[in-house]
């Protein structure tokens, strides 16, 4: 039996292919245009779950000073990897951290607040959700505005797929013809606990198909309703809506 790892998992493929995974997601097309959109260039912008920097540094790129954090150190390395290789000047705009996003001490306030594709949603309900929020109200400044991209309840409680292993993504990813697939072995939600589980099963391969590497990881998505989690913080819900998939859903807050 194949072990099953953890999302990230320095010994799974999720974290090596995460950039690869959403270049090819169509659903995220246009995430940047929208959290610049938040804030005029110029301002701090504090990311929480920033994985491999793929909002970051383009933040950084369109004049934005940008620190990232992420509770996965083998994510912010390739962060690390990314900016090293960035111009000066975006390098010297942009920042990681390695942390928890309910617990943590910047000693700064932001302008903005963002936790884009469905980093918020690994939390579980209740209390490491309310930490959260009082984490990000801490470091917004009056006024500043937090943009949080949520699992949608509606779109995760479907049964489950009737044909496990269904592919969800076969794509080359390299100019040798090296292959990426992905496929989805099982899932389930409890609405009880608001709880979205799926398997998925990330298979490596040659350019003549053959497997060199697979990897099972568990992703786990909690859904709730996040202005009652935001409330005592100071955090005011603005506006709610679905700026790229249907399984989400934009929250975003105002600081008073």
């Amino acid at each position: 039996m194949t072990e099953r790892l953890d999302y990230y998992s320095p010994q799974g493929l999720s974290a090596a292919f995460y950039d690869v995974v959403a270049h090819f997601d169509p659903t995220l097309k246009g995430e940047v245009d929208f959290y610049a959109g938040l804030v005029p260039a110029g301002s701090w912008v504090l990311e929480l779950g920033c994985g491999t920097g793929r909002i970051t540094l383009p933040l950084a790129e369109r004049g934005y000073a940008v620190v990232g954090l992420d509770l996965a150190a083998n994510m912010l390395a390739r962060a690390e990897a990314k900016r090293a290789k960035a111009a000066a000047d975006v390098a010297a705009r942009t920042g990681f951290v390695l942390g928890d996003m309910t617990a943590f001490n910047l000693n700064n306030a932001f302008d903005a607040v963002i936790a884009p594709f469905f980093g918020f949603s690994h939390l579980p309900r209740g209390g490491p959700r309310r930490k959260a929020m009082a984490m990000i109200a801490r470091h917004l400044k009056p006024g500043g505005v937090a943009a949080l991209h949520a699992i949608h309840p509606d779109g995760v409680s479907a049964p489950a797929p009737a044909n496990p292993g269904k592919t969800v993504l076969d794509v080359a990813y390299d100019d040798e013809g090296r292959r990426l697939k992905l496929y989805v072995a099982a899932q389930s939600y409890d609405p009880a606990a608001g709880r979205f589980e799926q398997q998925l099963d990330y298979v490596q391969t040659d350019s003549a198909g053959t497997e060199q590497r697979r990897s099972a990881e568990r992703l786990t998505y909690y859904s709730s309703n996040l202005e009652a989690d935001a409330r005592g913080t100071g955090l005011v819900l603005e506006d709610k809506i679905t700026p790229f998939n249907t399984v989400g859903e934009m929250w975003v807050f105002r600081r008073k």
